[in-house]
């Protein structure tokens, strides 16, 4: 396949030429939007030419040879040179799976092509032979018996190994087929596996056995061109090795499903059964017994016994006497004992056994800590030795046994110390459930103490469940007087009818010595009621147990916690821990009760001086607002009459020196400012009483907050500020007191104004965000410290580093601004950095009123 020259169809013949000129092939391509169009060959443009249309002017797509035949890349040299002869051309593009063209191919390059894939066919083919006999040299040269079969199954080679392995010559076999030659592996698997090596031509191994030889073979067939080429070994003693191996593999299976029931049973019998069956099988024993040696009876007793033949007898619970022979004398010394014919044994006291069990004997001793307990007794009627193999297995389970007899007594010493072990873990848990129980008592308690403040109530509650938690008769507590020397009875819990109630009783401290003295001095003390006053105070005659312990922490003695009991039960050192830990958190109880009871009368009184001093302020504030505005009224009408009879003028802005405009301004300034501060008062009043009912109206803050900042704007100008109003077009209206809002808003601009220096900015501004809007004022130049920010919203507060007489004021200008924006259902907050501090308030859309308050008629005011 060559690459050829590429053209657009637009190109000229003379293009063309000049591309078959330059490239030395047979033709170009005409591709269009990179698919091929058509060829243009020397033979298009010659016959163009000849015909005598003008080459530089004419395109190939007039000459070109159209929808030309296409071969897919994929298909073969024989296709190729079909197509070509079919159609009669001498020029085939090839082309891929998308259709793209990847070169041409001429007659020539093909003719080219087909004589080398003769060539390498044919040195292919040599190679092969070449292989072959190679293949052969080999296979005769390897150290095990080769044969060659030809396609007819007939012997073309054997080697000397062969020879040997199949008790054959060369030439018995020779020209004669496999079948001819071994009609026994007819239907076997060697005539299974080399059919189906010459069939699928693909090389098979296998093991196999040949009953007539007698031995086994590992065989390798490979195929040939020629037929099947075998090569075999003897693995005979290599399979009776693994034949070994399984065997040893099955009774190690078998004995570890003995130590398996011997580890999972701690019951003699059952493993005794187990053990003797197991054996038996695996040895191809007549019979197996379990012995078990009685010193203390001078015999050898049969616990266990398994027998193959029904014939046979049960042995078990039949007992021999310890005679003096050598085979006991052996197992005593802990050898196993081999007996090859029991009825030829020179021994009288042993060879009378040979008629109940006859045969070859096995007698492994069963030992452990230096001490016989028996021996495992394996039985063949049949005169065969006992293999090393068979000995080292009874010994493994023998080994087995005697771990499994050392575990049944360690289980008969376990089970007598069952009932003592199980006792105390009764008793340990019952004490264990105890702890929990007085644990979960005293969180209760301490929980309680937590939470509340009400005495009565946490005490009496204590006493009830402390009661109950321990079963007692009686719990009471009483407080202590120190300086009266008295104990007073207040709370307490009864839950027994031979105890009378003592609540409310006072006792002296100095009728209860010694027991008394004894408290105060160690904190808690058990005793015995004998006499006065206990019997007295409780009015019984019976005894108890008492328990009593002080409530103290580390202020003093506030009281004494008692317990009654039957006489004839005490309280352990649990209890009396839990009941210790009870009375400090009584004594927390009390001293948080007290104070709180000092700080709520603390809170009480200053509420009350609070209130004084608001009423003061109120009725001042009330009283001089009228006094006030009447003074700011005279002032005018003065202003006014001074001015008709000539004696004022307005210039004193210009700086006029004109004394009496002077003073009226002094005069209108002061009066205007303690107006101010009456109606800051007066407001700040009427909204924490909540005695001014809210009216709503609907505000649109893109045209009210502009109207309301350019109202400063006269001031900034003065004092050389610069205001910005940045309201969002995107803003809802807003539903509010239209009062409380301008108040809140002029306030905030005011103290801007008031605090800003020169030359710094002023910004109002109003969005919207997520759920609600919000409206800020912000200015540069001033910072108020983060431990400030909450405190400028208290009454009269003044910041303490600032010059309180330079901006003048009274405190209450932001305390006012935030009650304003909590009766309207909003918030404020101030940030501050960086030179510069913003107030935001934030309203919630879903804003509702609350329940006092009287909605106005919904009305839309743009401007004020």
């Amino acid at each position: 396949m060559q690459q050829q020259p590429l053209l657009a169809p637009d190109a000229t013949v003379l293009e063309a030429v000049q591309q078959l000129s330059q490239n030395q092939s047979g033709c170009v391509l005409v591709m269009k939007q990179q698919q091929l169009a058509g060829i243009c060959t020397e033979q298009d443009c010659l016959r163009a030419i000849a015909a005598g249309v003008n080459p530089a002017a004419t395109t190939v797509e007039a000459v070109m040879t159209q929808s030309p035949l296409t071969l897919s890349h994929s298909e073969t040299l024989s296709t190729a040179w079909q197509m070509m002869q079919d159609h009669q051309v001498a020029y085939l593009p090839i082309v891929n799976d998308q259709g793209h063209v990847l070169g041409v191919i001429t007659e020539h390059s093909l003719l080219q092509a087909r004589e080398a894939a003769i060539l390498d066919q044919q040195q292919t083919s040599s190679n092969l032979q070449a292989s072959n006999h190679r293949l052969t040299t080999m296979f005769a040269s390897i150290p095990a018996g080769f044969h060659a079969l030809d396609r007819a199954w007939r012997f073309t080679h054997v080697n000397q190994h062969a020879e040997a392995l199949l008790q054959k010559t060369q030439q018995e076999l020779l020209g004669q087929t496999v079948w001819e030659a071994f009609p026994e592996v007819v239907g076997t698997i060697f005539d299974h596996e080399f059919h189906q090596a010459m069939a699928t031509q693909v090389s098979v191994r296998f093991e196999a056995f040949y009953a007539p030889l007698n031995r086994w073979f590992e065989v390798y067939a490979h195929p040939s061109q020629d037929g099947l080429f075998v090569y075999y070994q003897d693995v005979t003693e290599r399979c009776h090795f693994y034949s070994q191996l399984q065997l040893q593999a099955q009774r190690e299976q078998a004995l570890n499903r003995v130590i398996q029931v011997m580890r999972n049973s701690l019951d003699l019998t059952t493993v005794f059964e187990t053990a003797t069956a197991e054996i038996a099988r695996l040895l191809q024993a007549d019979r197996a017994d379990a012995i078990r040696y009685l010193p203390e009876h001078s015999v050898w007793k049969i616990v266990a016994d398994s027998h193959s033949n029904q014939v046979l007898n049960n042995l078990v619970g039949m007992e021999f006497s310890d005679d003096a022979n050598e085979p006991i004398a052996d197992l005593k010394r802990f050898a196993v004992v081999q007996i090859e014919d029991i009825a030829q044994h020179p021994d009288p006291t042993v060879n009378q056994y040979a008629q109940m069990l006859p045969g070859t004997w096995l007698l492994v001793p069963i030992h452990f800590e230096a001490t016989l307990w028996g021996c495992l007794a394996l039985t063949r009627q049949q005169q065969q030795p006992w293999q090393t193999s068979e000995v080292d297995l009874a010994c493994a389970i023998v080994d087995q046994l005697a771990i499994a007899i050392q575990q049944s007594q360690l289980y008969q010493q376990v089970q007598q110390l069952n009932g003592t072990l199980e006792t105390q873990v009764q008793e340990r848990t019952a004490q264990l459930r105890k702890a929990l129980a007085y644990e979960s008592l005293l969180k209760q308690i301490t929980d309680r103490v937590r939470d509340s403040l009400d005495e009565h109530h946490i005490l009496q509650t204590t006493m009830q469940e402390l009661a109950a938690e321990l079963d007692v008769l009686c719990c009471d507590t009483g407080l202590i007087d120190m300086e009266r020397g008295t104990l007073t009875i207040l709370y307490e819990a009864i839950r027994s009818d031979v105890v009378a109630a003592a609540k409310g009783t006072v006792l002296s401290l100095n009728t209860l010595y010694p027991v008394g003295q004894q408290r105060l001095q160690g904190g808690w003390v058990q005793f015995c009621s004998l006499a006065d006053p206990i019997d007295v105070v409780r009015q019984v005659s019976c005894r108890f147990t008492i328990l009593s312990c002080l409530i103290t922490d580390d202020q003093g003695v506030l009281g004494d916690l008692w317990l009654l009991r039957p006489c004839d039960k005490c309280f352990e050192e649990p209890e009396i821990r839990l009941i210790q830990q009870v009375a400090t958190q009584c004594a927390i109880a009390l001293r948080q009760s007290r104070l709180y009871q000092e700080i709520q009368a603390q809170v009480d009184e200053q509420e009350q001086l609070n209130d004084l001093k608001d009423n003061f302020l109120s009725s001042v504030s009330h009283e001089l607002r009228t006094p006030m505005s009447n003074i700011k009224m005279a002032t005018q009408m003065l202003e006014i009459a001074l001015k008709q009879a000539g004696t004022f003028n307005n210039t004193v802005a210009s700086g006029d020196s004109n004394r009496i405009a002077r003073y009226f301004k002094v005069l209108k300034d002061e009066s205007e400012r303690e107006i101010n501060l009456i109606n800051d008062l007066l407001g700040l009043s009427q909204v924490e009483s909540g005695s001014d009912a809210l009216t709503l109206t609907t505000v649109d803050l893109r045209s009210w907050l502009p109207d309301l900042a350019s109202g400063f704007s006269e001031r900034m100008l003065r004092q050389q500020q610069q205001l910005v109003v940045d309201v969002s077009e995107n803003l809802p209206p807003l539903t509010t007191d239209f009062r409380y809002l301008k108040r809140t808003v002029t306030e905030l601009l005011q103290n801007a104004c008031k605090y800003t220096s020169s030359q710094e900015t002023i910004c109002v501004f109003a969005k919207a965000i997520v759920g609600g809007l919000q409206i800020g004022i912000s200015n540069t130049g001033v910072e108020i410290a983060a431990s400030e920010r909450e405190r400028i919203f208290e009454k009269f507060y003044r910041i303490p580093n600032a010059d309180p007489w330079r901006y003048g004021g009274t405190g209450l200008g932001l305390a006012l601004v935030k009650r304003l924006v909590e009766r309207l259902g909003a918030s404020i907050q101030v940030e501050s950095g960086d030179h510069q501090t913003t107030f935001v308030i934030t309203y919630a859309i879903a804003h509702k009123p609350s329940p006092d308050e009287r909605v106005a008629p919904m009305t839309k005011r743009t401007n004020h």
